[in-house]
C-alpha cells in the first residue's frame, strides 16, 4: 500500500488522502458522508 501513496501524492489526489485520513479515524461510513459534502 506504501508504494501506491506516492504516486497518488504526484496525482495531486488529495481527496484521496483525505479519505485515507477519514478512514483512519472515523470508518467508511463518515468518508462516504464528507465526500457527498465536499462535492
Amino acid at each position: 500500500m506504501n508504494a501506491v501513496e506516492p504516486t497518488a501524492s504526484r496525482m495531486g489526489n488529495s481527496c484521496w488522502q483525505k479519505h485515507k485520513a477519514l478512514l483512519r479515524v472515523f470508518g467508511e461510513s463518515r468518508t462516504h458522508e464528507h465526500h457527498k459534502n465536499d462535492n
